[in-house]
């Protein structure tokens, strides 16, 4: 099959086409993948979850069944999370290399190792500390790969190294004050746990298998180019090890199933019958750049000089092939492979969505910039902007949330009435 025909598959295979699936549902195939939180709750669960709303992630983190894990790289980096199964987790991810921490948060460390999953007061008085010291401490551990939460909210609201210590001595006023006690309940909430409270000591081949199954049921059809760009703590040569005595069981399919990637290719059965169905080779759908979902700048090569895998970029595709690149949540976009015509109205018509996101990331206006290098009242795409709902301001045009359709539900929908 072609790039278009996999891009049209990875649509459905993770839900995408249809929407007819949960939470769980879409993070069970989506094990170790890691992303900023506004992605995931304004990009990847929405596309794939009917009327998704916040409270959605906020119950399945508290019922145990899936657990988060953080990253910082630094200071100033964007803060990067993946989900993992609980019963999975320590088969996947070998515990991180030992940090270098402050004192406060060595000592926390200990006190965890204790108590199991305990609220921030606790903490605090095991360390005899103040809760904004405490909890400074205790997000180093969390950015450090070492603790996590039952709660997701928190994330929401993840303090920047040493911000609440510095607010706290900060003369301010009495709203502001209050703010800050806000931010610190908010930043605080849940009880914390320990990631691995005990050495977990898993054989190469079990991590091995464990993550071929997940990145088989997450790609659906597995070539190297695809683990160049996962975060993997197994080589690629031991992932084909295993495939092959699957291929040997019948477990798995090996061929040459995608053009684009050259060498070897293992295929999900199942996902082997469903690159046979065509699909819907017209369909317009926009795909966060980052989702797992959109095979262009991951596995596939990038559509167009100048696309990222970054927060706030997207592809507009027509039957799996782009057609539209979206850059900075919509401020500019740019055509692809020469779109025109009544297809550019409904290319651009599918940004409406932005406008639907969960309402912390919901923003008050879509502004379209630019269109290409020129501004977007004076391109060749004014009237099609036009006909798909936005109105000229100025140089740019803006699509209104009044202007917006309102989202169709999937005849899948529990919640449809």
């Amino acid at each position: 099959r072609d790039p278009a025909a996999y891009a049209r598959f990875l649509l459905r295979w993770h839900g995408l086409a249809v929407r007819d699936g949960d939470v769980a549902d879409a993070l069970e195939k989506l094990q170790g993948v890691w992303l900023p939180v506004e992605v995931w709750e304004r990009d990847v669960l929405p596309a794939r979850v009917p009327q998704y709303k916040t409270s959605d992630l906020d119950q399945v983190s508290a019922s145990g069944e899936f657990v988060w894990v953080a990253r910082r790289s630094g200071p100033q980096a964007v803060p990067r999370v993946a989900f993992f199964r609980r019963d999975d987790l320590h088969t996947l991810l070998p515990p991180p290399e030992p940090a270098e921490l402050t004192p406060l948060a060595a000592k926390i460390l200990e006190a965890l190792r204790t108590r199991g999953a305990v609220f921030i007061s606790a903490i605090a008085n095991a360390v005899e500390a103040l809760t904004p010291e405490t909890l400074d401490a205790l997000w180093e551990l969390v950015w450090a790969g070492l603790v996590t939460n039952d709660a997701f909210d928190p994330l929401r609201h993840a303090p920047k190294p040493g911000e609440l210590v510095e607010e706290q001595h900060r003369r301010t006023s009495r709203r502001e004050a209050w703010h800050r006690t806000l931010r610190t309940t908010k930043a605080g909430a849940g009880r914390w746990s320990l990631l691995w409270p005990e050495p977990a000591v898993i054989e190469e081949r079990a991590r091995a298998e464990a993550w071929a199954r997940v990145l088989l049921e997450r790609h659906g059809v597995l070539a190297y180019e695809h683990t160049e760009k996962e975060e993997l703590p197994v080589p690629w040569q031991l992932l084909t090890d295993v495939l092959r005595r699957w291929e040997m069981r019948g477990e798995v399919r090996r061929g040459y199933f995608v053009e684009g990637f050259p060498g070897m290719q293992f295929a999900h059965p199942l996902a082997v019958e469903r690159l046979r169905d065509p699909g819907d080779d017209a369909a317009m759908r926009l795909v966060a750049a980052m989702d797992p979902a959109n095979p262009y700048g991951g596995a596939l090569p990038s559509p167009i000089e100048g696309f990222a895998r970054v927060p706030g970029a997207y592809l507009v595709l027509e039957g799996g092939r782009p057609v539209l690149k979206v850059d900075s949540g919509g401020k500019r976009i740019v055509p692809v492979n020469g779109i025109a015509g009544g297809r550019l109205v409904q290319a651009i018509s599918t940004l409406q969505s932005l406008l639907r996101a969960p309402g912390p990331y919901r923003g008050k206006r879509l502004e379209v910039q630019l269109y290409g290098e020129e501004p977007a009242t004076r391109s060749d795409a004014r009237l099609a902007l036009g006909e798909a709902g936005f109105e000229e301001s100025g140089d740019a045009m803006i699509l209104w949330p009044s202007r917006s359709r309102p989202e169709t539900p999937s005849p899948h929908d529990p919640r449809r009435s």
